[in-house]
């Protein structure tokens, strides 16, 4: 009987030892949330192309124009709050995505993304571009980084 106890209690150390080991506290997550936003333009008189962080309307203005639809409108940015991460290609006749891979927070913010291109040329040219709205908080020290 002395050994059963004995057996049971150290069984049952073992157990809660286990149980605690397995028991993390919950670790915040090295993803920073962003939304990819649609129904803008890269406007005509636009002539640098280049990623850039935009944190203000006016200076969003400057770059876009809304590519609004009947059945879809842009979604509104609350500038006050957010800011816009925009990668923006020259020109190009081929079809071209910029895709975004990661946004992670250690050790700075860093936005990575890819870029696919077609091989197939088309008659036309289009100014690829991706629009990204973040949390304004995320924007200091921000790394973009091209795949």
């Amino acid at each position: 009987i002395c050994m059963k106890r004995l057996f049971l209690n150290i069984l049952t150390l073992a157990l809660l030892l286990f149980l605690s080991c397995c028991n993390h506290p919950h670790t915040e997550s090295n993803e920073i949330p962003f939304t990819p936003v649609d129904h803008y333009f890269v406007r005509n008189d636009v002539t640098q192309y280049h990623p850039v962080i935009i944190q203000h309307e006016k200076e969003f203005n400057q770059y876009f124009g809304t590519a609004a639809t009947m059945e879809r409108s842009p979604a509104p940015i609350n500038f006050k709050e957010k800011a816009v991460i925009a990668i923006i290609l020259p020109p190009t006749s081929y079809d071209t995505s910029i895709i975004p891979v990661s946004f992670t927070r250690t050790p700075k913010p860093t936005f990575s993304y890819r870029i696919e291109e077609k091989k197939q040329s088309r008659s036309y040219n289009i100014v690829p571009c991706l629009l990204a709205v973040v949390d304004k908080k995320y924007t200091r020290d921000l790394i973009l980084q091209q795949q």
